[in-house]
């Protein structure tokens, strides 16, 4: 705003158009400023390069957020075949939440990669405070878990109150948790603050009882709701909000152990998530790695090769700026930063379908989409009518699946709530193919034999006597 009112204060100003890049190829050129001339009052400008040949823009529809995420990391190893190392190389995403697929698929296909200017799913606060509920829902004895939650949400239970109570513990050889639940017996803590307390420990002890009888999503939801921790974690923020999303996709993570017995759904979670930590610790990304960031950080930085994920309304762009107008111009303007980020390649990626904050969700194409020159475009799809939508009139056409929309068919967001009974059979995964009787190995746990597969659930006897429930989407297992 200040650069257009610069010239209306200074009338007599000389307009001098930066317009050569260095960095881009034409065609990423020509694709981005097709995005950014939709933004009215633009100073008017058109970017070109020396460097005028080169592929063309890659955008990809895929089935779901898994495919989606399987795609980006398979893309990025066969162009590092192809000579382009792993640091040249980025997938950018509009918010945090969306980096948890891609973590995993990394650590699925052993491929060592970096958070740019945020931290790795499994160590966001909000995330670990909710697992160290479930942690002591599962063991009230883990007392660094239990510390961890002592105050989240916030109780007013002060640093003082806890070195008595630890004192108590200490002097009667008790546990933590037992010294809590004895709480009234403790001197020098005020009733208040004991009534807190008390309630906490039977909330606990509640869930605790619904452990055996509610799946973990089920439980952690119902959790959730008793804390109020999205009222909690929103704060009205910005930060707030994507803190709570973090949340909603630790949910989605959940989901997955539906299928199992309530008995072992919340203990095999756990595990999982345990174990993904381990893996994750033994990837070095301080070398030639994958770089994951969001958009928002991307300005300033250049990649041989850079991937754009979630191009579909209500996620890129934002949700927040549909009734916007200033702020979908800013999510336009950070589209062209990111696409701008590429030197050579530039592949923009949508899916069909997206479990995303909790929800599955249809969502329309991102209008950013209808911008990129058909000269410059290449579009693909896993989906024949979406292929033929797009051959046809740029999708113009109303053209139906009774599974899915094609591409450009539908400009509304489809809710569809969550079903309980979730076929798994779509894991990006699947291609191994593993029955009862099949040989894997595992990098922690070693080899072992496949007993059954329920969904992306495989019980899996290994040689060492151990028995494990592992989800095929995350578990770095290959067979034998």
């Amino acid at each position: 705003r200040n650069i257009m009112e610069f010239t209306k204060e200074y009338p007599k100003a000389v307009r001098i158009k930066l317009e050569q890049n260095y960095r881009s190829t034409q065609p990423i050129l020509t694709a981005a400023d097709g995005v950014i001339a939709a933004n009215p009052n633009r100073p008017e400008k058109k970017m070109w390069t020396e460097r005028t040949e080169g592929p063309k823009i890659v955008v990809h529809e895929v089935e779901n957020e898994k495919k989606e995420a399987w795609e980006a990391v398979h893309a990025a190893e066969k162009l590092r075949g192809d000579g382009v190392p792993f640091r040249e190389q980025a997938i950018l995403y509009r918010t945090n939440a969306q980096s948890r697929l891609f973590e995993e698929a990394c650590m699925r296909a052993g491929i060592p990669y970096r958070i740019v200017g945020g931290v790795k799913f499994y160590a966001r606060k909000e995330v670990k405070d909710v697992l160290a509920y479930l942690h002591v829902i599962l063991n009230p004895y883990d007392t660094i878990s239990l510390l961890r939650i002592i105050n989240v949400p916030a109780r007013k239970i002060g640093l003082t109150t806890l070195a008595r109570i630890q004192a108590y513990a200490t002097g009667g050889n008790l546990p933590l948790w037992d010294a809590l639940q004895n709480i009234q017996q403790i001197p020098d803590i005020n009733e208040p603050t004991k009534e807190r307390i008390l309630k906490f420990t039977e909330l606990i002890g509640k869930y605790r009882g619904k452990a055996n009888v509610e799946v973990v999503s089920e439980l952690a939801d119902n959790l959730l709701r008793s804390l109020e921790l999205e009222q909690w974690l929103k704060d009205d923020t910005e930060e707030g909000e994507e803190r709570w999303q973090n949340v909603l996709e630790l949910l989605s993570v959940m989901h997955k152990y539906d299928a199992l017995d309530p008995a072992t759904s919340l203990t095999s979670f756990l595990e999982e998530v345990s174990l993904v930590s381990e893996v994750d610790k033994l990837i070095d990304g301080s070398g030639d790695a994958l770089t994951l960031m969001t958009l928002h950080l991307c300005k300033g930085l250049e990649f041989e090769h850079v991937m754009i994920a979630g191009c579909e309304e209500g996620i890129f762009p934002h949700s927040n700026s549909a009734f916007d107008r200033e702020q979908l111009e800013e999510e336009r303007r950070i589209m062209y930063v990111g696409m701008t980020r590429a030197k050579t390649y530039l592949k923009l990626f949508l899916a069909r379908t997206r479990t995303l904050w909790g929800q599955s969700q249809s969502n329309a194409p991102s209008r950013f989409l209808d911008d990129l020159p058909d000269a410059v475009t290449e579009r693909r799809s896993d989906d024949v009518l979406s292929a033929f939508a797009w051959a046809s009139q740029k999708g113009e056409e109303s053209i139906g699946t009774s599974k899915v929309e094609p591409f450009r068919q539908g400009q509304h967001s489809l809710k569809i709530e969550f079903n309980q009974d979730i076929d798994f059979s779509d894991d990006f995964n699947q291609d191994r193919q593993l029955a009862a009787g099949s040989r894997v190995r595992h990098t922690v746990f070693g080899d072992g034999t496949v007993i059954s597969v329920r969904g992306d659930i495989a019980e899996i006897q290994f040689d060492d006597g151990k028995k494990k429930n592992l989800a095929l989407s995350i578990a770095p297992l290959t067979s034998l």
